[in-house]
């Protein structure tokens, strides 16, 4: 990952709000590279999801200690369905991740039962008797 882009510094002060809607945004693509069946997209996109949660923890901690009387975003109607949508986006996404693995487990498999029919079968010729 560019370090750069990930750094604390870097990011411009945000509000938790708009936080969850990039991390439902990230949720949203993961899908998407599942249906494509990007690998390699996926994890980045699981990379960056995982820095938006830090992310939006740090912002929690601040606003509470600046403003302990302030209701957290997920507290609010559109917090709570927002979160409801992520968590609904993520039963997806596990299955989908679990079918996705274990047709590369029977891809897999399948490429080891395969793997050595292209060589002459030694055991054929200490079978021919004499």
């Amino acid at each position: 990952m560019n370090k750069t882009l990930h750094d604390k510094e870097s990011y411009p002060p945000r509000s938790e709000q708009s936080l969850w809607k990039d991390y439902f945004f990230l949720t949203q693509e993961l899908m998407k590279c599942l249906d494509s069946q990007d690998g390699e997209m996926f994890q980045e996109l699981l990379d960056q999801r995982e820095e938006m949660q830090k992310r939006i923890e740090e912002v929690q901690k601040e606003q509470s200690l600046q403003n302990p009387s302030s209701e957290p975003y997920l507290k609010t109607a559109e917090g709570r369905q927002l979160l409801r949508d992520i968590k609904a986006l993520n039963d997806q996404i596990m299955q989908k991740a679990r079918r996705f693995n274990q047709k590369l487990h029977q891809h897999n498999d399948i490429s080891k039962a395969y793997e050595g029919t292209n060589y002459p079968m030694s055991g054929m010729r200490m079978d021919r008797q004499r």
